[in-house]
């Protein structure tokens, strides 16, 4: 088998796409950074794609649509939980110990920096009703302390204990549910990475696959059969995850 050598080639694209995909080191994740969708982000982060040229442009357009991905979603949303959590309790000992509600939020406020929507939603009179499952426990909490008179403390650290039990449930499912994650991501990659072996031990995958119409034709249907098969085992799992048990 004659041709050239696409190695150096295939190694070079991958170590492009893990530069792309790479968001940085770890060097911990500042609390402010929670924004009104739950993304985080520093505070250097705004308006960066444009004061930037060329390839770090494009890096940053590539991370921009990385971090949408659902797990990173996931992870902001789990952030947010976690900093109302943490503002909740220290509002509920601030409220213990005698200040009023102005000071226990300028308190928690200094202490962790509340993002925005945290803030609006500690905040809220009594009777509105917040947008998103974690801000609506904090109004529940809130009207029940106003129309029942439950003292606001004891209704506030309700709500943090309804939410870490909810976000223990969230990721008890999330465990169960990596193994077949796993295996659908494996069993849909595994076809497409035939052309790749092939193109490394010097196969043409256009001129093999193009060969005949039968071959064109079987190609097709393989890929048609790989799409829905994948379909089909996404909606499995969606019907056993976190719709369905936290719904």
């Amino acid at each position: 088998m004659s041709g050239v050598d696409t190695s150096p080639w295939i190694v070079a694209g991958l170590l492009a796409l893990a530069t792309f995909a790479w968001r940085g080191p770890r060097s911990g994740t500042p609390r402010r950074g929670v924004g009104p969708t739950g993304a985080i982000g520093s505070a250097g982060s705004t308006g960066a794609t444009g004061s930037v040229g060329g390839p770090r442009r494009w890096t940053a357009i590539v991370r921009s649509w990385w971090s949408r991905r659902p797990s990173a979603r996931e992870r902001a949303r789990s952030a947010l939980v976690a900093q109302t959590c943490e503002a909740l309790d220290l509002c509920v000992a601030g409220l213990r110990a005698g200040l009023d509600l102005p000071a226990v939020l300028d308190f928690a406020d200094a202490e962790i920096g509340l993002s925005a929507e945290v803030r609006d939603a500690l905040r809220a009179p009594p009777g509105r009703l917040a947008s998103g499952q974690v801000f609506r426990v904090i109004s529940q909490a809130q009207e029940l302390s106003s129309s029942a008179g439950v003292p606001l403390a004891e209704a506030w650290e309700s709500a943090a204990a309804l939410m870490r039990e909810h976000e223990g449930l969230r990721r008890k499912i999330a465990v169960a549910l990596a193994g077949p994650r796993a295996t659908m991501r494996v069993l849909t990659l595994l076809p497409l990475a035939g052309p790749v072996v092939g193109i490394v031990f010097g196969i043409d995958p256009w001129r093999l696959y193009s060969g005949s119409p039968i071959t064109v034709a079987c190609l097709g249907l393989g890929l048609g059969l790989l799409f829905v098969g994948r379909w089909w085992c996404a909606r499995l799992v969606s019907r056993l995850g976190l719709a369905q048990a936290l719904g």
